[in-house]
């Protein structure tokens, strides 16, 4: 794959040569050729090639769980780069399977902590906009997840786009089974709170799942902004500022 570096760029095929436009700018690339499908499983020389298409696979697989399982959490809250980002992500935490040969590596006896801190919106960043110091746990005996703010005055803690009156913060406590692909997921948000300078009483957000799961289980936590126009609030729904990040993780025991 090359890149169209003429005046005049543009898309369609010319001979054996395919132009198209990306969000990355216009590229090229050629037709045809390449491995067939019968040599890359049969050669030898492809061996690495073959263990890499696998654990990228499962990179994919892990992410696209993880997205479904926060879905109605990640819409007009992800930027559109997320999905491969994500998938790198897990990436890393299949190559620190220390356990399993390469080629056979699983996130699930990866390092999961690796996803802590992981921002689902580069646009509009939890840890960009919230200052307000924060305490994440996870208890995997009772399912609890819980979300501890302290007192805190938001115009000083809080990090408003243009226009915004107001915010919420929103935790989602995730089950992720990632050899049945199968996930639980619970949230719970705060009020609307005014992005003023007085003082907010402490904040705790509890999540419940069921207890002793033996699942890999991730904490994320969210902001919302809003408007207020006569008394009323209006989302700022625009994907620009909203964001959702993983605060805590609790590595699941692996056989």
């Amino acid at each position: 794959m090359g890149r169209q570096q003429s005046i005049v760029q543009f898309t369609g095929s010319v001979g054996n040569l395919t132009f198209y436009k990306t969000k990355d700018g216009f590229l090229v690339r050629q037709k045809g050729g390449g491995i067939s499908k019968s040599r890359l499983n049969s050669d030898p020389r492809f061996a690495r090639t073959l263990e890499n298409i696998s654990e990228f696979g499962r990179a994919n697989k892990a992410g696209k769980l993880l997205r479904t399982a926060l879905r109605d959490t990640l819409v007009k809250r992800a930027d559109t780069n997320m999905r491969r980002r994500l998938s790198r992500a897990m990436m890393d935490v299949i190559v620190s399977d220390t356990v399993n040969d390469r080629g056979q590596r699983l996130v699930q006896v990866g390092d999961l902590t690796i996803l802590k801190g992981f921002e689902f919106n580069e646009n509009g960043k939890v840890f960009s906009a919230l200052y307000a110091p924060f305490t994440a746990a996870i208890d995997r005996a009772s399912g609890t997840f819980t979300l501890d703010v302290p007192a805190f005055a938001p115009q000083n803690m809080v990090v408003p786009p243009g226009g915004a009156t107001h915010f919420s913060l929103m935790i989602n406590a995730t089950s992720l089974d990632f050899q049945a692909n199968t996930y639980l997921n619970s949230s719970t948000e705060t009020p609307e709170m005014e992005i003023s300078s007085l003082q907010q009483d402490a904040i705790q957000l509890v999540a419940q799942l069921p207890p002793n799961l033996t699942t890999p289980l991730l904490l994320t936590l969210s902001i919302a902004f809003m408007q207020q126009v006569n008394n009323k609030l209006y989302p700022l729904e625009n994907g620009a500022h909203n964001g959702v990040a993983i605060v805590q993780v609790d590595q699941a025991e692996t056989d």
